[in-house]
């Protein structure tokens, strides 16, 4: 029997789980006592009980100020001005939110339309001079549960590098 790491995982709702290393969120535990969801799919299977394909796992790679951060093509990183806010696309994506001054990352999120959801996130008090965020669009028509799996692969590999996780990730601030 192979040995998986766990790691935590957070979904946006704040929820709390341990997922073992090969495992998706998406796929559904039966003992939720134990406070450990997910199971292990063969490497074969691209199908997720959500229904439908999943998202190809993300690898860890890279550090999260960087603009190839696990394998993803980040955009250049923007700070929350009225100006850069209208240029971001209404496109689903994902997206991340730093403090500029020590590139600590504050927030990992995903969204079905990044401008709506970043000029919300501008409103915000993140407690650092400059913040500044970076987002990656995904295909048109991915469905939100493959969202999930990106923003969940995120953090998971935040926390794999960190022990910890984006210092915003699981409080409700205004």
């Amino acid at each position: 029997m192979d040995v998986f790491e766990p790691y935590v995982c957070f979904t946006s709702l704040g929820f709390l789980f341990i997922v073992p290393t090969g495992f998706r969120i998406s796929s559904k535990s039966t003992d939720r006592r134990k406070n450990i969801r997910g199971s292990r799919r063969a490497d074969d299977d691209p199908e997720n009980p959500a229904g439908g394909k999943s998202f190809p796992v993300h690898s860890l790679v890279a550090k999260p100020s960087d603009g190839n951060w696990m394998g993803l093509q980040w955009s250049i990183a923007l700070s929350f001005t009225q100006t850069a806010l209208r240029e971001v696309p209404t496109l689903q994506g994902v997206y991340k939110i730093f403090d500029s001054d020590i590139s600590s990352l504050l927030y990992i999120g995903e969204t079905a339309n990044l401008r709506s959801r970043l000029t919300t996130h501008a409103k915000k008090n993140w407690q650092c001079q400059q913040p500044l965020f970076s987002f990656v669009t995904l295909p048109e028509g991915t469905p939100s549960y493959q969202r999930h799996e990106v923003e969940n692969d995120l953090l998971g590999g935040y926390y794999a590098q960190f022990q910890t996780m984006p210092r915003f990730q699981l409080m409700n601030h205004h």
